[in-house]
């Protein structure tokens, strides 16, 4: 299972998470509103983490900025 971050929660990088997941894929979000990233979190069952974390853990990294 392949691991799949998303820098910036916004109406892309927000849009490009839900879709994913759908999938069987880990989901790490990251964004600079942290009510925005707590709320995306929770609604997809995503891992909240900064971007470092994304940078290191994921095999896909999408960036919304």
């Amino acid at each position: 299972m392949s691991k799949i971050g998303f820098i910036g929660c916004g109406n892309m990088g927000g849009t490009l998470a839900r879709a994913a997941a759908r999938t069987q894929h880990e989901i790490y979000l990251s964004d600079l509103d942290s009510e925005k990233l707590t709320a995306t979190a929770a609604e997809l069952k995503a891992t909240a983490v900064d971007s470092r974390m994304i940078a290191d853990k994921c095999n896909m990294i999408f960036l919304g900025v």
